[in-house]
């Protein structure tokens, strides 16, 4: 009988945001460097990377996180072969509670506690108000016994509510995210999506922003200004320094600052021509 094999994988994240499964380096002496993945052949130091075991149970793939301690991570590789060997064997096997997977609740609370590290307050609001309504629809104790009926269920849950069709694909893409980091993927099929009409965008004709612009304060007229020039988003506005106005060269600069807890959206920075009359306007505000 062919021994059941179980893959030890650490999983990171790289400088681009993907988070991808890779293979743990081993010392000279055969041992786990604890933190230590191959990427592109290359061993990497990663303190942020998380061990999980890959295997099969009967023909469905499974990943198990185990955590971020190496010799608790090769433990719990040996105890699962042995358990999966067992099995395997028709041996009765007594299953602990950690069998079941995490507790909703529990994994709640951790999926949380890392998007408040990573995303922005709105985004972190977003996520909880959600999760917050899914533990509300679902009566499942244990995250990996959530399954596609719990999904239309809370479907039918925020309609309901009086959700939109857009607010209603949103949670469920929140939902799934939460999922996903538990290893619980692709429940719901092409035809369960929530479907909902893409809204045309309706933008200000020219002489409405005059009309705006001519009752609006310094104040409001610059912000606007500055808006309509730059193109930026609410929180690249926001948080919107003199370092980032390059007078001479013309440009708007979105970075990161860390100090204040912003990054920039797809962790990109980039350089943003503005006008002169906007250049002129700043130079105003600046001596003001």
């Amino acid at each position: 009988m062919k021994s059941p094999v179980v893959r030890l994988k650490i999983r990171v994240r790289l400088p681009y945001g993907s988070r991808p499964y890779l293979d743990p380096v081993l010392s000279a002496n055969k041992k786990l460097k604890p933190q230590f993945a191959l990427v592109n052949g290359r061993p990497e130091h990663h303190p942020e990377g998380v061990y999980h075991l890959r295997y099969l149970k009967g023909n469905k793939r499974v990943w198990e996180k185990v955590g971020s301690d190496a010799q608790y991570a090769l433990t719990a590789k040996t105890k699962r072969e042995d358990l999966l060997r067992a099995v395997s064997a028709g041996v009765p096997v007594v299953h602990d509670a950690a069998e079941a997977g995490p507790l909703l609740k529990d994994a709640i609370k951790e999926f949380l506690s890392e998007t408040s590290a990573q995303k922005s307050k709105r985004t972190l609001a977003a996520y909880s108000h959600t999760l917050k309504l899914f533990e509300k629809s679902c009566h499942k104790r244990h995250v990996p016994e959530i399954d596609r009926q719990d999904l239309l269920t809370f479907m039918a849950f925020l309609k309901d509510e009086g959700n939109g069709p857009r607010t209603v694909a949103n949670r469920i893409a929140y939902v799934k995210c939460f999922l996903r980091q538990f290893n619980v993927v692709d429940l719901l099929k092409r035809k369960d999506q929530p479907k909902y009409t893409q809204k045309r965008v309706s933008a200000y004709r020219r002489e409405e922003v005059r009309r705006l612009l001519s009752v609006a304060s310094t104040e409001e007229s610059e912000l606007i200004q500055f808006f309509l020039c730059t193109g930026a988003r609410d929180q690249e506005v926001r948080f919107a320094t003199w370092r980032d106005v390059g007078f001479n060269s013309k440009t708007f600069m979105v970075r990161e600052k860390l100090d204040l807890s912003f990054t920039p959206k797809d962790k990109e920075e980039g350089a943003i021509p503005i006008p002169d009359f906007l250049v002129d306007m700043l130079k105003a505000r600046k001596l003001r």
